[in-house]
Formats: C-alpha cells, sequence, structure tokens
C-alpha cells in the first residue's frame, strides 16, 4: 500500500503544478481480503453488484 500511497502524492503534486489546486490524494483504493470476500464485509459487496459493480484491473 505504501507504493500506492507513494504514487498518489507524485500524482497530486503534478495537479497541483499544472492547476494550482492541491487535491489532496487522488488515488481512492481499498484492499479486499480472500476473508472480506467470504465473509461478504466491506467493499467485498460490490464485487458482485448489479449497480456498481467492481472493474478488473488489466
Amino acid at each position: 500500500t505504501s507504493w500506492l500511497d507513494g504514487w498518489s502524492q507524485a500524482l497530486a503534486k503534478i495537479n497541483f503544478l499544472h492547476t494550482g489546486y492541491d487535491a489532496g490524494r487522488l488515488l481512492d483504493y481499498h484492499l479486499v481480503t480472500d476473508e472480506d470476500i467470504a465473509n461478504r464485509n466491506s467493499y467485498a459487496l460490490k464485487i458482485a453488484s448489479t449497480v456498481d459493480p467492481v472493474e478488473k484491473l488489466r
């Protein structure tokens, strides 16, 4: 997760240099474990959602 945090901060810095607007962190991510999926907890519920399902990263 530290890599994603660093990338988010880098994107925010680039955005600030281009726009002058400090948006804070730009990436919003949630790590879902196998246990979360089995227990249908938290963001694991979105995996099979018909309204707003997750998308596979390529």
